[in-house]
């Protein structure tokens, strides 16, 4: 359509602009933050998400305590205090920024990130046993 990158940014920006809801940072409880990537060499974007809807309520560029910090920025402070419970990967900048913008609430780590620490500490134990074992087989059961 011969329309510059630039000029299609602009029109997403207003359209979006023009259809974003405003209730919706309105009764939060529970929220999730996460980041995804994007682009080939990777980009990152901190979304949160309402738990009990299901709906991102916002987005912006960056995986950082300053990004989450715009979100909790954008909060008035009754938005602030109606916020119970955050679940987060385990970046310290989000830890962060959570605990400076939301003091009383609970957080929860994301089980993924949870369970891969379990499983690395599992092997930094089971390596060296099983290589203290000479990693000998089990005899076999005898009759």
């Amino acid at each position: 359509m011969r329309v510059a990158w630039e000029s299609v940014g602009r029109i997403v920006q207003r359209v979006v602009a023009d259809g974003i809801d405003g209730r919706r940072l309105e009764g939060l409880v529970r929220i999730g933050v996460d980041e995804i990537s994007w682009r080939k060499h990777p980009r990152y974007l901190t979304c949160v998400a309402d738990h009990d809807t299901g709906a991102i309520v916002w987005i912006a560029e960056g995986r950082s305590q300053q990004t989450l910090q715009g979100f909790f920025d954008s909060l008035t402070d009754e938005q602030k205090r109606s916020i119970r419970a955050v679940s987060i990967d385990m970046s310290a900048g989000y830890e962060n920024a959570v605990s400076q913008a939301l003091p009383d609430a609970e957080v929860a780590f994301d089980p993924f990130h949870v369970a891969a620490l379990a499983g690395k500490a599992v092997d930094q134990v089971r390596r060296p046993e099983w290589n203290a074992k000479g990693k000998q087989r089990p005899k076999a059961a005898s009759r």
